[in-house]
């Protein structure tokens, strides 16, 4: 994670230890004293991207921006991508709605995930106004969301009804070719779905390894 703020350090301790090993990074040295002892960061000395590949910093699975300009997230989203990063995620704050426009045509044309802080937070609002139970899985210590993707070939076709584990889980949304798709019980899935779930660590992890498993059933 590049970009050190309240938000960014308190996502990175809130991940689950055992599935992700965070690093964090700034340029800013106020935050860097700020956050120095409380969680792992490092500060950056230049924000250039070749310096950021020789120091291996974009060596990494998941690379998230959440620098407070928006230009330098976009630049180094670009560069990431070039690089090889599977997945790209991007805070876009910006005041000129021109200038965003062409950023998110040109990130989604490289796949690379954005968000803005203005438009998460009317689409959790939106979220607690149609269902109370949503704000609250989203704002509890105790709740978690999940996704999982379906790589498993052997699964593709079968009902959301009869996953294994699926009455130790809740299935919010299924997410296919950029489509939200509410589930329902005879819902069948295809290859490629994103299922947005929550439930405990453990039963998410054994469904995680089965629909993850490639051209294998759970024994």
């Amino acid at each position: 994670m590049i970009g050190a703020n309240l938000t960014a350090v308190n996502a990175a301790q809130g991940l689950p230890a055992d599935w992700y090993s965070v690093k964090l990074y700034t340029d800013n040295h106020g935050r860097y004293e700020a956050y120095q002892g409380v969680t792992d960061i490092t500060f950056l000395e230049t924000m250039d991207a070749k310096e950021l590949i020789t120091a291996g910093i974009f060596d990494t699975d998941v690379l998230v921006l959440a620098h407070r300009l928006a230009a330098d997230n976009y630049d180094l989203a670009l560069a990431a991508k070039k690089y090889g990063v599977p997945r790209v995620l991007l805070r876009l704050d910006t005041q000129d709605p021109e200038e965003a426009q062409k950023m998110k045509v040109e990130l989604e044309k490289k796949n690379i995930e954005f968000f803005s802080t203005f438009t998460t937070g009317v689409g959790v609002l939106r979220s607690a106004i149609q269902s109370p139970e949503v704000l609250r899985l989203l704002t509890s210590s105790d709740a978690e969301i999940f996704e999982i993707q379906l790589t498993n070939s052997l699964y593709e076709g079968t009902e959301l009804s009869e996953l294994p584990e699926i009455q130790n889980i809740v299935i919010s949304r299924i997410v296919r070719e950029h489509q939200f798709i509410a589930p329902k019980g005879g819902t069948q899935l295809q290859l490629g779905d994103h299922l947005l779930l929550s439930g405990s660590r453990e039963v998410v992890a054994r469904l995680r390894q089965i629909l993850n498993n490639q051209n294998s059933v759970d024994q």
